[in-house]
């Protein structure tokens, strides 16, 4: 009687953690052993041998949770992205932005794919199961956006492989496209060895407006009274009211105006800038003039005759709960 016990034996070992690299030679073979009579023998089978295939994956995130802060005109603004290779091997992937996209308001553009500051925008080799973080840095129109406007640009890492067609052969490296779409499914699809995330931008900027106010200071009848008169030798103050109600500050601002023939320039004094005192609009008070109170400075006319010219500083953006920042320009000029 035959007794016939077949044992089989897996060379290669395969770690817990990682995925078989693609290419490596997995071979199997088995042994027979039985006995004939009182004889115990052995056969060997032959070696099986196939070549584990490429399985593609990746994925990109954006690493920042929300929209990244730019100023218009900004010169190749940083957004951040991590980049994973799930292939069973080193895969290169080429790094480029789309733009252009619907549903935003501007378009970034002259976008580049930084790794460690090298341009890696037409292609980069990303070690198997591994993470790299790049840089995409785009420029920011500057003009023809304002505040809270938002530009978006999606990060493709594309292999640009394709899947191997017809049956399995396993003595070749065949290819399994095995991505899913990512942020932008109109350009990528899954299993097309590519992988989009958006990344998006918002302008931070100030939003101004400027209103002009005036009250009669004192009248040569009255004097300095909440019912003073603009009659001639009256001394008439103007007081202008600037506005932020956007998200950036707004600096070097200057105050342009030019007096009409009824007002004497040659009288223009008092110069006051009461500047960013936060929600309070500013105010023009008959017998008084300005009485916001702020961080006062007094600049300097540097126009001559009827043109009046002061710089009024900046004006920062409110600060919460505020919605609004003011700053308060005011001089004084008496009335011929």
């Amino acid at each position: 009687m035959k007794k016939v016990l077949i044992i089989a034996m897996l060379l290669g070992v395969v770690t817990a953690n990682a995925a078989t690299t693609a290419g490596t030679d997995v071979t199997n073979n088995a042994t027979l052993s039985y006995t004939v009579g009182t004889n115990t023998r052995t056969e060997a089978s032959n070696d099986d041998v196939f070549k584990v295939d490429k399985k593609i994956d990746v994925i990109v995130q954006n690493a920042a949770t929300a929209a990244t802060e730019v100023s218009p005109g900004d010169s190749q603004a940083v957004l951040t992205f991590n980049v994973r290779n799930d292939t069973n091997a080193a895969q290169s992937f080429t790094l480029a932005s789309v733009m252009n996209r619907t549903g935003d308001q501007f378009d970034p553009s002259a976008c580049k794919t930084f790794l460690g500051g090298t341009d890696v925008t037409a292609g980069t080799t990303i070690p198997q199961e591994s993470n790299i973080s790049v840089e995409v840095r785009c420029d920011i129109p500057a003009a023809g956006v304002v505040n809270g406007n938002l530009g978006d640009i999606v990060l493709m890492a594309d292999s640009g492989a394709s899947a191997t067609a017809g049956a399995d052969n396993q003595n070749v490296v065949d290819i399994v496209l095995a991505d899913l779409f990512g942020d932008a499914p109109d350009i990528d699809g899954n299993y097309d060895g590519k992988y989009g995330a958006k990344g998006e931008y918002i302008i931070k900027a100030a939003v101004l407006a400027l209103k002009k106010l005036s009250c009669v200071k004192t009248d040569p009848v009255n004097g300095a009274v909440t019912d003073a008169k603009r009659i001639p030798g009256a001394t008439l103050v103007y007081v202008f009211d600037i506005e932020n109600s956007g998200s950036g500050n707004a600096t070097a601002l200057n105050i342009a105006d030019t007096l009409s023939a009824e007002l004497d320039g040659a009288t223009v004094a008092n110069i006051n800038l009461q500047s960013n005192v936060g929600d309070t609009a500013c105010n023009c008070t008959p017998g008084a003039g300005n009485t916001v109170t702020g961080t006062a400075s007094t600049p300097t006319n540097t126009g001559a005759g009827q043109n009046v010219a002061i710089t009024s500083g900046d004006i920062n953006a409110p600060v919460a709960p505020a919605t609004k920042n003011h700053s308060c320009l005011s001089f004084e000029v008496n009335i011929i």
